[in-house]
């Protein structure tokens, strides 16, 4: 506003200064056309740096932009990019290879779609949890068909507050519950054989100790009805 100001103003003088010299060519003073002249000047000097500080911004915003798009598309991660109702506005390669899907069918479908049916609910609560209060995390499963499950973490925050737009990573955790899985296993199996050998060994110690009572019980009775017996009973 201050910039039109002044050239508004200088455009207000130039003209006043023309209409004098067309009144009264022979009364202007060189001094007059030299100031008028070096305002001009000033005025087109002050738009070139306005341009060249415009052409650095933008190449600065381009560099800016190129950055982003490499790490958004390029991230081993997958990204995506929601409106407040969780449709897909963007998302990154490692996104499309999860869903095994080409972007133009991805774009404008619910993220909710690629999820497992019973983790739905859990994303939309997750979704409202973040458009009000930031950064939440939980865990869900990418499940379609023809294609095996992919258990993801999904951390999603604030894209852009006053768009109502949110950013999601989702981070494959496949190979950790596996793991879990296998580990769980282990331990049932472990627990098995732990309950079978104390079968076995309550099993043996029974048995081992039911004749040894009945011997220890036949050695008593000798020993307090020895005299009552005959040599041949005994």
């Amino acid at each position: 506003m201050k910039r039109e100001n002044k050239f508004q103003k200088l455009r207000d003088q130039a003209e006043a200064v023309i209409r004098d010299a067309d009144n009264q060519p022979e009364v202007m003073a060189s001094q007059d056309i030299d100031a008028l002249r070096h305002e001009l000047m000033v005025h087109h000097t002050e738009l070139e740096l306005q341009l060249e500080e415009l052409k650095l911004a933008n190449q600065h915003l381009e560099e800016s932009r190129q950055r982003y798009f490499s790490l958004f598309n390029e991230a081993p991660e997958g990204y995506t990019i929601t409106d407040h109702l969780g449709r897909l506005l963007d998302v990154n390669q490692r996104f499309l290879e999860m869903v095994n899907q080409p972007r133009w069918r991805v774009i404008g479908k619910s993220l909710a779609e690629y999820l497992a049916p019973l983790d739905r609910d859990v994303y939309h609560i997750h979704r409202r949890n973040a458009l009000r209060d930031g950064v939440q995390q939980c865990e869900v499963a990418i499940n379609l068909p023809f294609t095996p499950v992919i258990d993801v973490k999904m951390r999603t925050d604030r894209f852009n507050q006053s768009e109502k737009t949110l950013l999601t990573v989702l981070t494959d955790i496949s190979a950790i519950k596996q793991t879990q899985q296998a580990l769980q296993a282990a331990l049932a199996q472990e627990q098995q054989m732990n309950n079978l050998r104390v079968h076995v060994l309550s099993v043996i110690n029974h048995e081992f100790r039911t004749p040894l009572s009945s011997l220890i019980m036949s050695v008593d009775m000798l020993m307090r009805y020895a005299d009552r017996l005959t040599e041949e009973q005994k």
